[in-house]
Formats: structure tokens, sequence, C-alpha cells
């Protein structure tokens, strides 16, 4: 054997050497493992809740609309078809996965809690009497069985039918805040291409909360959809995708999912005395701020110039009377003096000329 090929074998011992017992502690690692499973690195939920609940808040009943806070998008699909889906952003401090992954690449998913970050779609409706928050839906997992929920923000006024319900009635008082699941169903399998784990829900149905009577008491979050649903009803379906890698699940707890403290304030709701709890901040019903005080000093009064209260002028002072004669009495003595001579000498006429004198019959 030459000394390139006995060179060459040699490195790839050493190479070998130091590679395989890497690999050999990560098994060891899982082979001591009790509870196996996937951490998780980021995902997302889709899921449009129900069609029918979005066509009853955008219909001519309710009349109404919604808004969205925080983590959540939407697959730009229309809002009251079928394919509409809202986007949740999943949480993996809120996400745990418990399932192994076979040789041939198969997964066996034995139980999950998929819980999503902060976020909230606000529902209004009926002229404001309709005010409903959902907050960071989840989804849990048991075997083959599926079930999805949220936190929840709304109203009920005892001994008041909800369709009496009126803007008044959305109170720090009437408010109701919790978790629930509110669907159940089957699982249409896990699916795990590369590091890419998938879930798609089956024929989810509305579960009602123990203790609700449709025409009497409504608890839980059945106070969020008006008590409008029994169980049984449909309920879209939800998927899952989310980035994975295996890991060692002991010692880890499982996560507690929904959000019930530390909420905002819903748009709508009013304090004790009635009034907005938070400002409407709608473009055109934002009130006018406060007009700021004037400091600026008041100018002095101008004079009344009224007819009545004009002030009469001050006499003029006399002219300085001159000495002797002034001159009117001088052209005066002027005028005489003009006509006096001119009657001399119409008299000297008359004598001169004897006919004039006869003419006139003197």
């Amino acid at each position: 054997m030459s000394r390139t090929r006995i060179a060459l074998v040699a490195g790839i011992s050493v190479a070998a050497s130091l590679v395989t017992p890497v690999a050999a502690t990560a098994a060891e690692d899982l082979s001591t493992c009790t509870t196996k499973g996937f951490a998780v690195k980021e995902g997302s939920l889709h899921w449009g809740i129900k069609q029918s609940w979005r066509k009853y808040i955008l219909g001519s009943l309710a009349r109404g609309d919604w808004s969205t806070e925080g983590a959540v998008t939407d697959n730009g699909k229309t809002e009251t078809e079928p394919a509409f889906q809202h986007i949740f952003e999943v949480d993996p401090e809120l996400t745990r996965i418990e399932g192994t992954q076979g040789p041939d690449g198969s997964v066996n998913i034995s139980k999950a809690v998929v819980g999503t970050k902060k976020s909230a779609i606000n529902y209004t409706g009926h002229h404001g009497a309709l005010g409903t928050t959902l907050r960071s839906p989840y989804l849990e997992v048991d075997g083959d069985m599926a079930k999805v929920g949220a936190s929840y923000i709304a109203y009920y006024v005892k001994g008041k039918s909800m369709h009496e319900y009126k803007e008044s009635d959305r109170t720090t008082e009437n408010r109701r805040v919790g978790t629930d699941t509110f669907t159940e169903g089957s699982i249409g399998g896990w699916k795990l291409d590369g590091d890419t784990l998938t879930l798609s829900t089956n024929g989810l149905k509305y579960k009602a909360q123990e203790g609700t009577d449709p025409h009497g008491k409504i608890v839980g979050v059945d106070i969020a959809f008006m008590g409008k649903y029994t169980t049984g009803k449909k309920v879209d379906d939800a998927t899952v995708s989310l980035q994975v890698e295996p890991t060692c699940l002991d010692g880890k707890t499982t996560p507690t999912v929904g959000y019930e403290t530390d909420l905002s304030t819903p748009p709508g709701d009013k304090d004790a005395s009635g009034n907005d709890a938070v400002p409407d901040t709608t473009p055109g019903n934002t009130p006018a701020p406060a007009p700021k005080p004037d400091n600026t000093p008041a100018p002095a009064p101008k004079p009344d110039n009224t007819p009545d209260n004009t002030p009469a002028p001050k006499p003029k002072p006399d002219a300085p009377k001159q000495d002797g004669l002034d001159t009117g009495a001088i052209v005066g003595i002027v005028i005489a003096a003009i006509v006096a001579l001119l009657g001399l000498v119409g008299a000297g006429a008359f004598f001169t000329n004897p006919g004039l004198l006869t003419q006139f019959g003197i």
C-alpha cells in the first residue's frame, strides 16, 4: 500500500472517530428521553372562526364590522366566503408538541398545544349594542381529537335578553372575560416535510358551554356569540404550519394558553358613568379640543363716534380786529361814490339836451 493511500485511510479513520461520538451522544440523549417531541421555531394558525358568524356581523341584521389588533392578518379572501381565514402567529413559548418521527419520515403526535401570540378581533354591531372581542386563539390535540378555543371579552346583563341589549349596557360591570374552547372535532392527520410540520382539523363543530340555556342563562364564551349557537353547529376548520426540530420535553411543563390579564379596554366599553372608556378616534368623531384661554390683554376702548355722542367742535378763536375801517366799510364807500358820480353825469345830460327832457315829459 502506498504512503498516500495509507495517509488517506488514516485521515478518514480519524475523522470518523471525531464525528461518530457526537451522533451517538445525540441519539443517546433522545433514547433516554421519557417524553419526546418537537421544539417549535415559528409557525401560524389559519382559522376563519365561523363563516355564518362573519356573515351575521357584516349582514343586514347586525350591520356591523370587525377590526384586528396584534399578531393577526388574513389571507385576503372575501370575508363572507368559506375560503376566508385569519392568520395568527404561533407563540413558541405557548406551544408543545409531543410525538416522534418514524424511520420512514412519518410522525406520530400524541398530544399538542399550539398557542398564538397576543392578538384580538373586535366585533361590533346592532348600533353598538353588540361588542365582542376574541383574543389569541389556540389549538389542543389529544390523539385523533382536536379542540379550538380563544380568550374572549363580552357583555352580559343578568335578567335581560340579548336582543334587548343597548350600547349603554357595555359597561365594566357587565363585562365578562375568560378563556374557553368552544369547538371540537377530529384531525386530518399530521404531516412532516423536512422541518415543516402541518395539521388540519376535520369537521369542527360548535360545543356550547355547560350551563348555557339558549332561552335563558348564557355562560362563558357563549356570551361572545350572544348565545346564538348550540352544540353541533358547523365551525370553520383550522390548519397549523410549524417549523420544528426533534427535542426532549422532559422537565418542560405544558404551557397555559389564553390572555385574560393585561387586556386593553375594548372599543365602545363604558365606564361606571356610562361614558366611553376609550375615546373614539374614528376620523370625523374625534371631539374638538377645548379652546385655550386667551391671555392677550383687551385693547383700550375706542371713542364712541355715533351722532348723539360726537363731541361738539371747539369754537374757533375770533380773527384779530384791525384798527380803523374794515374792508366792508371801504367797499361800501367806493360804491356810493360811483353812484353819486353817475347821478351827476346823468343830471348834466338832461340839462344840456332838451330833447331828453321833452321825451320824458318834463
